[in-house]
């Protein structure tokens, strides 16, 4: 099994390495064929991590914290809400009725 993962991820780098590598020609030297060289060898890299994700899932029942303890469960993450931020700007979205909207709103 080691070796199969290995020859996995040797043929990612390299097939990822290849897309890099054709694009690069392909917008330099405009060439169509080298470009869809790069497109399949992008899908095909993409494919295959799909593939090796699905080998090795995480296991997302377990708790990463440093101390082996549980956190009591609370109501305050549920109730907790984190607005967007974009350059320190809050992004939230309120909706309004059309009428508030006329009046002038």
């Amino acid at each position: 099994m080691v070796s199969r993962d290995l020859a996995l991820h040797w043929t990612i780098r390299l097939l990822s390495s290849a897309a890099l590598v054709l694009f690069l020609y392909a917008l330099l030297r405009l060439d169509f064929p080298a470009f869809i060289g790069a497109i399949w060898a992008g899908a095909m890299t993409y494919l295959l991590i799909r593939v090796d994700v699905e080998r090795h899932p995480t296991s997302r029942d377990e708790d990463l914290r440093v101390d082996d303890t549980e956190e009591p469960a609370t109501d305050g993450g549920a109730r907790a809400m984190y607005p967007l931020q974009a350059a320190g700007i809050p992004l939230t979205y309120e909706r309004r009725s059309r009428r508030a909207r006329k009046k002038g709103g």
